[in-house]
Protein backbone atom coordinates (compact mmCIF):
# COMPACT_ATOMS: atom_id res chain seq x y z
CA UNK A 1 0.00 0.00 0.00
CA UNK A 2 2.83 2.38 0.79
CA UNK A 3 4.33 1.90 -2.68
CA UNK A 4 1.00 2.88 -4.32
CA UNK A 5 0.87 6.12 -2.32
CA UNK A 6 4.51 6.83 -3.08
CA UNK A 7 3.99 6.33 -6.84
CA UNK A 8 0.86 8.55 -6.74
CA UNK A 9 2.78 11.34 -5.00
CA UNK A 10 5.71 10.99 -7.38
CA UNK A 11 3.35 11.10 -10.37
CA UNK A 12 1.62 14.22 -9.06
CA UNK A 13 4.96 15.99 -8.52
CA UNK A 14 6.10 15.08 -12.06
CA UNK A 15 2.85 16.40 -13.54
CA UNK A 16 3.17 19.71 -11.64
CA UNK A 17 6.83 20.15 -12.67
CA UNK A 18 5.99 19.30 -16.28
CA UNK A 19 3.11 21.76 -16.42
CA UNK A 20 5.25 24.50 -14.88
CA UNK A 21 7.91 23.94 -17.53
CA UNK A 22 5.41 23.98 -20.40
CA UNK A 23 3.78 27.17 -19.07
CA UNK A 24 7.17 28.87 -18.80
CA UNK A 25 7.80 28.16 -22.51
CA UNK A 26 4.51 29.78 -23.54
CA UNK A 27 5.12 33.08 -21.78
CA UNK A 28 2.83 35.37 -23.76
CA UNK A 29 3.45 39.12 -23.45
CA UNK A 30 0.83 41.17 -21.66
CA UNK A 31 -1.50 42.88 -24.16
CA UNK A 32 -0.39 46.48 -24.71
CA UNK A 33 3.06 45.89 -23.21
CA UNK A 34 6.15 46.81 -25.18
CA UNK A 35 9.25 44.65 -24.74
CA UNK A 36 12.16 46.75 -23.51
CA UNK A 37 15.85 45.96 -23.59
CA UNK A 38 17.88 47.07 -20.64
CA UNK A 39 20.75 49.50 -21.02
CA UNK A 40 23.55 49.08 -21.95
CA UNK A 41 23.12 47.08 -25.12
CA UNK A 42 26.45 45.48 -26.10
CA UNK A 43 27.31 44.03 -29.50
CA UNK A 44 30.83 42.75 -30.20
CA UNK A 45 32.31 44.70 -27.30
CA UNK A 46 30.70 48.06 -28.19
CA UNK A 47 28.16 49.06 -25.55
CA UNK A 48 25.51 51.73 -26.07
CA UNK A 49 24.16 53.27 -22.85
CA UNK A 50 20.74 54.98 -22.85
CA UNK A 51 19.76 57.37 -20.06
CA UNK A 52 16.56 59.33 -19.51
CA UNK A 53 15.81 61.60 -16.57
CA UNK A 54 12.85 63.86 -15.76
CA UNK A 55 13.70 67.46 -14.86
CA UNK A 56 13.26 68.50 -11.24
CA UNK A 57 11.66 71.78 -10.15
CA UNK A 58 13.19 74.27 -7.77
CA UNK A 59 16.73 74.22 -9.15
CA UNK A 60 18.67 76.10 -11.79
CA UNK A 61 20.35 72.74 -12.52
CA UNK A 62 17.32 70.45 -12.92
CA UNK A 63 19.08 67.34 -14.28
CA UNK A 64 22.39 65.50 -13.98
CA UNK A 65 23.29 62.09 -15.46
CA UNK A 66 26.43 60.22 -14.40
CA UNK A 67 28.26 58.62 -17.32
CA UNK A 68 29.85 55.13 -17.33
CA UNK A 69 33.12 54.52 -15.51
CA UNK A 70 34.73 53.56 -18.83
CA UNK A 71 36.00 56.00 -21.45
CA UNK A 72 33.01 56.84 -23.61
CA UNK A 73 31.94 58.86 -26.63
CA UNK A 74 28.78 60.91 -26.33
CA UNK A 75 26.47 60.13 -29.24
CA UNK A 76 23.74 62.60 -28.27
CA UNK A 77 22.19 64.56 -25.44
CA UNK A 78 18.67 65.92 -25.90
CA UNK A 79 16.73 68.20 -23.60
CA UNK A 80 13.00 68.63 -24.21
CA UNK A 81 11.43 71.21 -21.94
CA UNK A 82 8.28 73.26 -21.38
CA UNK A 83 8.65 76.28 -19.08
CA UNK A 84 6.15 78.45 -17.23
CA UNK A 85 8.39 81.49 -16.77
CA UNK A 86 7.05 84.93 -17.72
CA UNK A 87 10.36 85.82 -19.39
CA UNK A 88 12.88 84.13 -21.67
CA UNK A 89 15.20 81.43 -20.34
CA UNK A 90 18.49 80.03 -21.61
CA UNK A 91 18.79 76.26 -21.28
CA UNK A 92 22.22 74.61 -21.44
CA UNK A 93 23.43 71.02 -21.77
CA UNK A 94 26.97 70.84 -20.40
CA UNK A 95 29.61 68.42 -19.23
CA UNK A 96 31.15 68.58 -15.79
CA UNK A 97 33.37 66.55 -13.49
CA UNK A 98 30.77 66.81 -10.70
CA UNK A 99 26.98 66.73 -10.59
CA UNK A 100 25.42 69.99 -11.80
CA UNK A 101 28.75 71.53 -12.94
CA UNK A 102 28.53 73.15 -16.37
CA UNK A 103 32.22 73.31 -17.24
CA UNK A 104 31.97 72.61 -20.98
CA UNK A 105 28.86 73.77 -22.84
CA UNK A 106 27.71 71.15 -25.34
CA UNK A 107 24.55 72.89 -26.52
CA UNK A 108 22.24 75.74 -25.52
CA UNK A 109 19.04 77.43 -26.61
CA UNK A 110 16.95 80.37 -25.42
CA UNK A 111 13.22 79.73 -25.05
CA UNK A 112 10.54 82.42 -25.05
CA UNK A 113 8.40 83.04 -21.97
CA UNK A 114 6.16 80.07 -21.15
CA UNK A 115 7.66 78.30 -24.11
CA UNK A 116 8.75 74.88 -25.10
CA UNK A 117 11.68 73.67 -27.09
CA UNK A 118 14.69 71.44 -27.32
CA UNK A 119 18.44 71.60 -26.91
CA UNK A 120 20.42 68.98 -28.83
CA UNK A 121 24.08 68.14 -28.45
CA UNK A 122 25.46 65.51 -30.80
CA UNK A 123 28.70 63.98 -32.01
CA UNK A 124 27.84 64.73 -35.63
CA UNK A 125 30.70 66.82 -37.04
CA UNK A 126 29.73 70.49 -37.40
CA UNK A 127 30.66 73.70 -35.65
CA UNK A 128 29.09 74.87 -32.45
CA UNK A 129 27.13 78.06 -33.07
CA UNK A 130 25.31 78.52 -29.80
CA UNK A 131 21.92 77.99 -31.40
CA UNK A 132 20.94 74.74 -29.76
CA UNK A 133 23.41 72.29 -31.28
CA UNK A 134 26.94 71.34 -30.43
CA UNK A 135 28.91 68.93 -32.48
CA UNK A 136 32.28 67.56 -31.70
CA UNK A 137 33.23 63.96 -31.08
CA UNK A 138 33.02 64.53 -27.38
CA UNK A 139 34.76 61.98 -25.17
CA UNK A 140 33.89 62.86 -21.58
CA UNK A 141 36.02 61.64 -18.70
CA UNK A 142 34.96 58.37 -17.08
CA UNK A 143 32.34 58.78 -14.33
CA UNK A 144 31.73 62.43 -15.24
CA UNK A 145 28.33 64.06 -15.72
CA UNK A 146 26.08 65.50 -18.41
CA UNK A 147 24.19 68.32 -16.71
CA UNK A 148 21.37 70.75 -17.51
CA UNK A 149 21.44 74.40 -16.46
CA UNK A 150 18.67 76.99 -16.64
CA UNK A 151 19.51 80.71 -16.69
CA UNK A 152 17.17 83.69 -16.61
CA UNK A 153 13.41 83.64 -16.34
CA UNK A 154 11.30 85.41 -13.78
CA UNK A 155 9.96 84.12 -10.51
CA UNK A 156 13.01 82.07 -9.61
CA UNK A 157 13.64 78.43 -10.37
CA UNK A 158 11.02 77.17 -7.90
CA UNK A 159 8.25 79.09 -9.71
CA UNK A 160 9.35 78.17 -13.21
CA UNK A 161 8.47 74.49 -12.71
CA UNK A 162 10.05 73.11 -15.89
CA UNK A 163 8.54 69.95 -17.32
CA UNK A 164 10.66 67.78 -19.55
CA UNK A 165 13.40 65.19 -19.89
CA UNK A 166 17.12 64.90 -20.49
CA UNK A 167 18.06 61.94 -22.66
CA UNK A 168 21.70 60.93 -23.17
CA UNK A 169 23.25 58.23 -25.37
CA UNK A 170 26.92 57.26 -25.00
CA UNK A 171 29.07 54.42 -26.33
CA UNK A 172 31.87 52.56 -24.63
CA UNK A 173 34.24 49.92 -25.98
CA UNK A 174 35.06 46.91 -23.87
CA UNK A 175 38.81 46.23 -23.71
CA UNK A 176 38.00 42.48 -23.60
CA UNK A 177 36.33 42.17 -26.99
Amino acid sequence: MNSKVLFALLGTVLIIVGLSYVLSLTNEPTPGAVPVLSSPICINGVCTHYYSLALISGSTTPASIRLPSATSTMISATLNVTTSSSSAQRWVIAWGATPYATTTVLGDNTFVASGQGAVIATSTPASYTGTGMAATLFAPSPSSYINVSMQGGSGGASLNAPVGTLEVVVRTVSPNR
